[in-house]
């Protein structure tokens, strides 16, 4: 049987919170942070179940250090496999057996492809149980109707409960909250189900290494997925190429698309950089080596355009000045021109017009250090979780 008797045995049959994400954990690190969370701070039994990461990655495998947490996975999910529909199945039939079996008192789940064994053990168990979703990401009901059927058949089901039978809803901002509010008529249901979780950092990227080593050159980087179409990565990089005397860009990421990566395979010059991915767990003492981190998206969907990148957070707790696509208008909140490091909108179609030397002056700026830390987030949905 795939799932461990042992894993079964240690908890004593017993779970009180089980979380459910159904894409692999290393790919979301605000996840790994709430885990991270939890294992220090929670005194619960808690189960998470996921798949695996596909077995050409190149990123560790999270285990939890905590005693107190135990995740389980489903193996790899395999695009264009033949057994593709067997692992969904398998993923869902066995977290919902999971579930009834170890009886938890709450359930938290992540996005609608992980919805049904939660959807399903409140139904079955009712009232008993606090049911909780938080989604990464704001999908619009246009969208939904164009997803993946498996998706779309799981949403159905969660539209019909979330009237009566959530706890806990949350989205990573406000806006993103509001918009989800409106398009399923919920603003007249309690408020105190609805919350944001936005993805901050842990206060441990602020504590490691200092930066070491002085540059002739600005050192620009950027880390995340590395798109084509939907980022300004030619532009940013032709760009970089045209004043390689003053600049340099590293980029790291841990997914790629094609066209991006031939892309930057054809640049022959040593002020461009590719890494490949990074650990989550290392990327603090990387960026520290940086002056400047970039966030270059394009406005190719609301999500983009309604987002702050995690990306942001991390630059600033590491020290780095941040510099993000103006087509992202809810990021503008965030700018800070007046203490150090600074948050600047930058028009990555105009790049030749930004004066960056005059952006790297701090004259008669103060530090300001961030406050932007994940733990005082996840100590108000451990509250929820926790509280009887």
């Amino acid at each position: 049987m795939y799932w461990k008797q042992s894993v079964i045995c240690r908890m004593k049959r017993r779970a009180d919170f089980v979380m459910i994400h159904f894409k692999a954990l290393e790919l979301y690190p605000p996840v790994i942070n709430l885990l991270d969370y939890l294992g220090k701070n929670a005194d619960e039994k808690i189960l998470v179940i996921s798949t695996d990461l596909p077995e050409d990655s190149h990123l560790k495998r999270y285990q939890a250090n905590a005693s107190n947490i135990w995740v389980k996975r489903t193996g790899s999910i395999k695009p264009g496999s033949l057994f593709r529909i067997f692992q969904y199945l398998r993923f869902y039939i066995s977290s919902l057996l999971l579930l009834i079996k170890l009886k938890p008192a709450v359930v938290l789940y992540f996005e609608s492809i992980s919805s049904w064994p939660a959807l399903m053990y409140k139904k079955i168990l009712g009232d008993s149980v606090k049911l909780m979703v938080h989604y990464h990401e704001y999908t619009t009901v246009e969208e939904y109707a164009h997803s993946m059927r498996l998706v779309k058949r799981m949403h159905q089901l969660e539209k019909t409960m979330y009237k009566n039978s959530f706890n806990w809803i949350s989205h990573t901002n406000e806006i993103r909250l509001q918009r989800f509010k409106v398009d399923y008529s919920l603003n007249q249901i309690p408020a105190d189900i609805f919350y944001t979780m936005p993805n901050y950092p842990s206060k441990f990227w602020a504590a490691g290494k200092s930066k070491t080593g002085k540059s002739e050159k600005n050192r620009l980087v950027y880390i995340g997925a590395l798109g084509y179409d939907n980022m300004y990565l030619k532009e940013t990089i032709d760009w970089v190429l045209s004043n390689n005397q003053f600049l340099s860009l590293d980029l790291y990421a841990n997914i790629i698309d094609t066209k991006a990566a031939d892309f930057i395979k054809s640049i022959k010059d040593e002020s461009i950089n590719y890494h490949g991915g990074c650990n989550y767990a290392d990327l603090p003492d990387v960026l520290k080596m940086y002056d400047v981190g970039l966030v270059m998206y394009k406005p190719f969907d609301e999500n983009t355009v309604n987002a702050v990148s995690n990306k942001v957070f991390e630059y600033l707790a590491c020290g780095l000045d941040v510099w993000f696509s103006e087509d992202m208008t809810y990021t503008s909140v965030y700018t800070r021109r007046d203490v150090y490091p600074k948050v600047l909108p930058i028009n990555f179609n105009r790049l030749d017009d930004f004066d960056f030397k005059r952006s790297f002056k701090r004259d008669g700026l103060s530090y300001q250090p961030t406050d932007y830390f994940c733990e005082n987030v996840y100590a108000i949905i451990y509250d929820k979780m926790s509280r009887k």
